[in-house]
């Protein structure tokens, strides 16, 4: 509704002004409502991702149980010879491979290296001028077998499968050695 005052201003009522309208009252209370919805909103929202990400782990514990029964079980176990077992069966293959090198005879060479949990495997090739070549390859396998440090881990020495090649006017022997590993 609109109000006309048609009194002279000298007769009209005096609006006492404070310097603060209501307006900016109405103005701040509808800021601070907003910003108190937009943080409760943005809460809300971490709160449903941890609760999902707190549902993924849950699930995850769940799913590794058994395994952690079974560590659980190691580690509780007073028997410390599975322990004892795999530090005793550890194999210094530094040491072994330093040792194939040094009794490498010349004239053979490398061509492959397998390791397996069972056994070590050698693809090798060997060429003399002289035909001489079981021989080298004897000779190589009868110094590893007296190579105490070589051979203790190891079962015995097998020469596989042999083919000869040709290259040129050469010819060239390949053989596999087999080192099977004790107690496998």
């Amino acid at each position: 509704m609109l109000e006309i005052n048609l009194l002279p201003e000298d007769l009209q009522k005096k609006n006492k002004s404070t310097g603060i309208e209501t307006e900016y009252f109405l103005y701040i209370g509808q800021w601070l409502l907003t910003i108190f919805l937009v943080i409760h909103i943005v809460l809300g929202g971490i709160w449903i991702f941890k609760t999902l990400q707190l549902k993924v782990l849950n699930y995850q514990w769940v799913k590794l149980e058994p395994q952690r029964k079974i560590l659980a079980s190691l580690k509780g176990s007073s028997d410390t010879s599975a322990e004892a077992r795999m530090t005793g069966q550890r194999v210094s293959w530094a040491q072994k491979l330093s040792n194939l090198s040094e009794y490498l005879p010349s004239g053979i060479w490398f061509t492959n290296f397998a390791l397996s949990t069972q056994e070590l495997i050698l693809k090798c090739s060997v060429i003399s001028l002289n035909k001489e070549e079981m021989l080298l390859i004897n000779q190589f396998i009868s110094e590893l077998k007296n190579d105490n440090v070589f051979y203790k881990d190891f079962s015995k020495i097998e020469l596989g499968a042999m083919s000869k090649k040709m290259y040129g006017s050469y010819e060239v022997l390949d053989f596999i050695l087999t080192f099977p590993l004790k107690g496998k």
